[in-house]
């Protein structure tokens, strides 16, 4: 019903540049969503109701939202945003295809904020920060071997390889 309201107003206001958090039920609406230009920003694991405004939590909300043509994007509410590739990578194992479970984190936020046309994806002109990973980003036993920054590499180091390698060898 609250999703439904969002779309309304939208509707009524459409040069209104809407966002929808969480939205668990999100897929029940799937094609208004899209139909509405609506994007949405949601936990692709939240899959346990926690209310009654989420009888119809499901893994498949990403999947289902993104087959309807919904903008989605990958965001939960922790200090664990390192998590996100790995929410991402459960989204594509639940349906979501693996592009959009990519862009989910990329070019879909840089959407959001109106900023795609300097970040968000590897083009001519465009302000990149790159990532070499030892395989598939969304497989959470890969890592980052190389991250450039503004062009330069940065020192893979951090708390707890300095800490691995101090007690390596005891």
């Amino acid at each position: 019903a609250d999703i439904r309201q969002v779309i309304a107003l939208k509707q009524r206001q459409p040069q209104l540049n809407v966002v929808i958090t969480y939205a668990t039920e999100g897929w029940r609406v799937a094609k208004e969503l899209a139909d509405n230009n609506i994007s949405v920003i949601l936990d692709p694991e939240a899959n346990l109701p926690f209310g009654f405004d989420q009888l119809g939590s499901t893994l498949r909300n990403a999947g289902r939202l993104a087959a309807a043509g919904v903008n989605v994007s990958i965001g939960m509410e922790t200090h664990n945003i390192r998590m996100a590739r790995q929410h991402a990578g459960n989204a594509v194992a639940n349906g979501l295809s693996w592009e959009l479970g990519l862009a989910a984190l990329t070019i879909n936020v840089a959407e959001l904020y109106g900023i795609d046309d300097t970040l968000g994806s590897l083009e001519a002109g465009k302000v990149a920060d790159v990532v070499v990973w030892s395989g598939d980003p969304l497989e959470v036993t890969e890592t980052a071997e190389l991250v450039l920054i503004a062009g330069k590499p940065i020192k893979m180091q951090s708390r707890q390889s300095k800490l691995r390698d101090r007690y390596l060898q005891l």
